[in-house]
């Protein structure tokens, strides 16, 4: 083969590689906290979509955020303790920014019935309620989200019979 053909060769494939480029699923911008007698986690993608936890009785959560060019989803890992020693978990999988797969203790839970869960444990059962709530104005700041959680009686109401954690 001539040197020119491998020139061709050579740039042809640069060429394609680059249109197949692997990207990073979008990931979030995550908070979270603590207020009163709860605990938030608020997930904030700047395509769009937006989840918030509101969890009480918990002593210990945290949350881990992963994407990579060798997979087409960002995949948001939480989990929590509560008080009782019960160990709950929930995951966000997202493929856009804009819609994602959302399960709490393994449960599913479609996001377009509400973006926004409220999490009690009663007699050692998870109580889950799922909220529909405009996020798009909050901010990944503790200000943002606990002024936000005051503005709005059902959080207000959930902030205000919280049982406090030991």
């Amino acid at each position: 083969m001539n040197r020119k053909n491998l020139l061709y060769l050579l740039l042809l494939s640069l060429s394609l590689t680059s249109c197949f480029r692997a990207t990073t699923p979008p990931g979030p911008n995550m908070a979270g906290g603590g207020y009163e007698n709860v605990k938030y986690d608020y997930f904030d993608w700047q395509e769009g979509l937006n989840v918030m936890i509101w969890h009480e009785g918990v002593t210990t959560s945290g949350c881990n955020s992963s994407g990579s060019t060798s997979s087409d989803t960002h995949l948001v890992q939480c989990q929590a303790t509560t008080q009782s020693g019960i160990e709950y978990t929930w995951e966000v999988a997202t493929k856009d920014g804009r819609s994602a797969e959302f399960t709490l203790d393994g449960q599913p839970y479609d996001l377009a019935d509400g973006n926004l869960f409220l999490i009690t444990l009663t007699n050692g059962i998870l109580d889950v309620q799922q909220l529909q709530r405009d996020l798009s104005d909050v901010d990944t700041t503790h200000d943002s989200i606990t002024q936000f959680g005051l503005a709005d009686p059902d959080i207000r109401h959930f902030i205000e019979t919280a049982a406090p954690a030991n």
